[in-house]
């Protein structure tokens, strides 16, 4: 059964004042730009090919592209150190650090779970948490999460 949690806003993090003036997925592909990407088969590394591949952007025109950085939050703290000038991330870890957010896209985050396994405890007690406004409040008080119900 797939369970439709929230939505979550992922886009590029760049330092405060966006010095190097990063719009779009168009700006990766310059040469003064290099980019922390995701490790293979994450979601954000998905969601980054993808958007290179409908911009027509190889990614070996992009700098950094091999670089890879296993969590947002690791992602956020190359480019807040200068290491990199931007990385596709969650916009919580944005805030987290202390870095400017351009917004990209908006996704589903879903869970799957058998059917069978709706009645098992640990399941149910997740799903009655997902229902909890007041657990809603702390994960929307974080930022960059949207929910549909």
């Amino acid at each position: 059964m797939k369970i439709h949690v929230y939505d979550r806003i992922q886009g590029f993090l760049v330092k405060k004042g966006n010095p190097r003036k990063i719009r779009n997925v168009h700006d990766l592909a310059r040469k003064d730009i290099k980019i922390v990407n995701r490790q293979s088969g994450a979601g954000t590394r998905v969601l980054l090919d993808t958007l290179l591949a409908e911009a027509g952007i190889p990614c070996q025109y992009v700098m950094g592209y091999e670089s890879v950085a296993i969590t947002h939050l690791e992602a956020a703290g190359l480019v807040a150190s200068g290491a990199a000038d931007t990385a596709l991330a969650i916009k919580t870890v944005a805030d987290a650090m202390d870095l400017d957010f351009i917004p990209v896209a908006e996704e589903p985050f879903e869970l799957y779970v058998p059917r069978k396994f709706l009645d098992h405890p640990g399941v149910a007690a997740s799903l009655y948490a997902l229902e909890d406004p007041s657990w809603r409040e702390v994960v929307e008080a974080m930022g960059g999460y949207v929910w549909k119900n």
